[in-house]
């Protein structure tokens, strides 16, 4: 495999500004010509998937709400099959059919504000998951109401980083970290194991005596620009955290954040400030976070140790941070304004 001796290696770093996000990607050889493949490869992606071109795939079948089925790529039906899945899970928070909510709100975007109470009614009776059709013969997708729309913004991300990565690893990339936006996905060999870490810092790489030990990440402290609660160091693994300071604004003295509830019409109100998912698929990790960060810390809990090869950190409003008993030792606490503890 291609650059397979990092510790004797430059990192190189090739940037992007795609899907409303710095994309970035790393690696240990100058690999231009892939590089730019993988970012055309991310804005076929984009193109597909978005609800702000007129002319993509899920537009498509927005535009067609309450009037026929749309036929669309194989691998875009299973994408949306996926996240139906999902969506239609007891108690989950994750709703591939939020489109109509997201677009009330605005959170994050121009025209932001608090929604008048029958706007967000009206917006409730248009986002059931089961009201979007599908026909896996024909692979088409049909919403069955009229003003209907999917928004696979919460999932979009993950699914292009599965992606980039087996497209990496088809060319022979032995070490690569994807960035999308806080996406994170990574590859490393698949006989490397966790090494305890002496020294943890921000930079992208961790090492002991000149061996590599991991893709050191930050744990993001909420609300600030460039501070970290922790770093942790992963191997072919992918990280996303759904969290309420990734958007949101203040009114009345009160926070709105963009993670919304389809029960409520109003963003989730519990005692989370973030959850953090470790998976091997990153669309895996999309979904979790979201159906986790839903549940509240103490239901959220449960649930991770039910599941198998998903790991979490939940932060909490009270400066909590509680980590599976596989994390911990791969964790290195930074703000010790913050107190962890473990569930196994």
């Amino acid at each position: 495999m291609k650059n397979t001796t990092p510790s004797n290696s430059c990192l190189y770093t090739f940037e992007s500004q795609m899907m409303g996000s710095t994309i970035q990607i790393k690696t240990f050889s100058d690999e231009k010509v892939l590089i730019k493949n993988i970012f055309r490869i991310i804005k076929h992606y984009e193109n597909v998937l978005t609800v702000n071109r007129l002319n993509s795939q899920i537009m498509m079948v927005n535009s067609n709400a309450g009037v026929g089925p749309i036929k669309v790529d194989k691998d875009i039906y299973a994408l949306v099959k996926q996240a139906k899945n999902a969506s239609i899970l007891p108690n989950s928070l994750f709703n591939l059919a939020i489109g109509p909510l997201v677009k009330l709100w605005k959170i994050g975007f121009k025209g932001q504000n608090l929604p008048l109470q029958k706007d967000i009614q009206e917006k409730l009776s248009l986002i059931s998951p089961f009201d979007v059709i599908l026909d896996d013969d024909e692979n088409s997708i049909f919403l069955a109401k009229p003003r209907m729309e999917i928004d696979l913004g919460a999932i979009a991300k993950g699914f292009i980083a599965d992606i980039v990565r087996e497209y990496a690893i088809d060319n022979g990339i032995a070490y690569m970290l994807i960035n999308l936006g806080g996406n994170i996905h990574t590859l490393s060999p698949n006989d490397m194991t966790y090494h305890k870490v002496n020294s943890h810092n921000c930079s992208d790489i961790a090492k002991t005596d000149n061996h590599f030990d991991g893709w050191s990440i930050g744990l993001k402290k909420p609300f600030t620009e460039s501070e970290f609660i922790g770093t942790f160091c992963i191997f072919n693994q992918s990280v996303v955290t759904s969290g309420v300071y990734e958007r949101y604004f203040h009114l009345n003295n009160k926070l709105y954040h963009h993670i919304l509830c389809s029960q409520t019409g109003y963003p989730v109100e519990n005692d989370l400030l973030s959850v953090t998912v470790f998976s091997n698929s990153s669309i895996d990790g999309e979904i979790w976070s979201t159906i986790l960060f839903g549940l509240g810390a103490q239901e959220g809990i449960k649930v991770i140790q039910t599941l198998n090869g998903i790991d979490a950190i939940f932060v909490t409003r009270d400066e909590k941070i509680y980590l599976s008993q596989s994390n911990l030792s791969h964790f290195k606490l930074l703000d010790t304004s913050y107190h962890i503890h473990t569930f196994t």
